[in-house]
């Protein structure tokens, strides 16, 4: 019976490990992601929301922004953002 409850002692303390430890390498994995900047564009056109609801959205000119009540949609040739 000692000798149950010693492996089963040891198995949740080596889990509990390995999972600290991939933890700990998925972590650094991804801090060492740089992500890319948004390239400036000068095409770019300005949407800004009706009273509903205050915000502004800056949007390439090849883009349409359509705004319904309580949403907005972004569409382009390639589709569409809900």
């Amino acid at each position: 019976m000692k000798k149950v409850i010693f492996l089963a002692s040891v198995l949740i303390v080596l889990i509990i490990l390995l999972g600290l430890i991939l933890k700990r390498s998925n972590t650094h994995i991804a801090l060492k992601i740089i992500p890319t900047l948004t390239p400036v564009n000068n095409d770019m056109k300005t949407f800004i929301s009706s009273s509903s609801m205050d915000f502004t959205i800056l949007v390439p000119d090849n883009y349409d922004v359509i705004e319904k009540m309580g949403s907005v949609i972004i569409s382009s040739s390639s589709g569409n953002i809900y």
